[in-house]
């Protein structure tokens, strides 16, 4: 077993309403310090929370936290994961914004990376198939 951090990216565009989506999970491996970033790709489950949202402009942005990330990462050396995601964006009453850090244990990174994504983003996602019974 392996110890990792991980932090969860939520979009909270009202502060007083209290209400926020989960759209991504980042994580990162103590020991090679070596950090993965999973995000919501589309904004239909965005737009279904929050319709008079500019949705597509949210899920941009957190598009381009992926190059940030990997960018800051590369010019400042290993860190903690805090220290990579605290610039990444902006700290002054952002409607996005990065859970504090947790710890956990699995198996690899990949696989903690998968289990909580589908824990924190998508488990109550609606199924896109229909089945219909004759």
């Amino acid at each position: 077993m392996k110890t990792f951090h991980y932090q969860v990216l939520r979009y909270q565009p009202d502060k007083m309403g209290e209400e926020f989506i989960n759209l991504g999970v980042v994580v990162f491996d103590t020991d090679t310090c070596k950090h993965l970033f999973k995000y919501q790709e589309s904004n239909k489950r965005l737009s279904a929370f929050f319709p008079a949202g500019n949705n597509a402009y949210i899920v941009g942005l957190v598009r381009s936290l992926t190059v940030r990330s990997s960018l800051n990462d590369n010019q400042h050396g290993p860190k903690g994961l805090g220290e990579l995601t605290s610039g990444l964006l902006p700290s002054v009453d952002s409607a996005l914004y990065f859970t504090e850090v947790r710890s956990g244990l699995d198996t690899d990174l990949e696989t903690a990376l998968d289990s909580l994504y589908e824990r924190m983003v998508t488990r109550y996602e609606h199924a896109t198939d229909h089945r219909i019974t004759v």
